[in-house]
């Protein structure tokens, strides 16, 4: 079963990649923004779905695998005669974009859900919905907030790009703390102040 769940949240993490750098391909971003996005929308949902179920620093960060994934298919997308494929035809790209988005969604849903009952220990079943949403659609937002800050063709926007991303999962966990703190109810709560960590702290993302 461990392993099928893992097989399956590498798939849409695989899936959400290809999202996000399909997006950048489209939009002629150089290869930062590429990766950029395809990394955003592959890990940026279980980051804040970990955020508000208590679980830090996020898996995301502990098993930098899955981020390696989204890198690794980012930069594969973005070798010329993929690009070509690509770009030959909106239908193509449109296709591409509704099946790994489709994907994507239904798979992270599942996962996210199963990671906060497993990892969590949560039970209220409407925080579950919630949480199960939030890690299906969390990445394509942060997608879509950093494709405006990205879609100039300079490597030099790395910088701002990073600090673009920082800031959106800062603003949305501050949003989403009153459900951090129902989610920790029954839990340690000085869990998080043993390991020293806080994700708004200066340098923790």
């Amino acid at each position: 079963m461990q392993t099928f769940l893992f097989l399956l949240e590498l798939a849409g993490t695989v899936a959400f990649a290809v999202s996000g750098a399909v997006l950048g391909i489209e939009k002629h971003m150089d290869i930062f923004g590429v990766g950029l996005l395809g990394i955003t929308t592959a890990v940026g949902g279980g980051i804040l779905r970990d955020l508000v179920v208590g679980l830090t620093p996020p898996r995301a960060f502990q098993d930098p695998m899955y981020l390696l994934v989204a890198l690794g298919v980012s930069v594969v997308l973005f070798f010329p005669f993929v690009r070509r494929l690509i770009g030959r035809s909106k239908r193509v790209f449109d296709a591409l974009m509704l099946l790994m988005d489709a994907t994507g969604l239904g798979i992270f849903t599942i996962t996210g859900i199963n990671t906060a009952i497993t990892l969590a220990d949560c039970t209220d079943p409407l925080l579950l919905v919630f949480v199960g949403l939030l890690t299906g659609t969390g990445g394509g937002v942060l997608r879509d907030e950093d494709r405006e800050a990205l879609e100039q063709r300079d490597i030099f926007l790395a910088p701002h790009g990073m600090e673009q991303f920082h800031l959106e999962i800062q603003n949305l966990y501050a949003a989403l703390a009153p459900a951090a703190g129902v989610a920790g109810a029954g839990r340690d709560p000085d869990r998080r102040a043993r390991r020293g960590w806080h994700p708004l702290r200066r340098g923790a993302l």
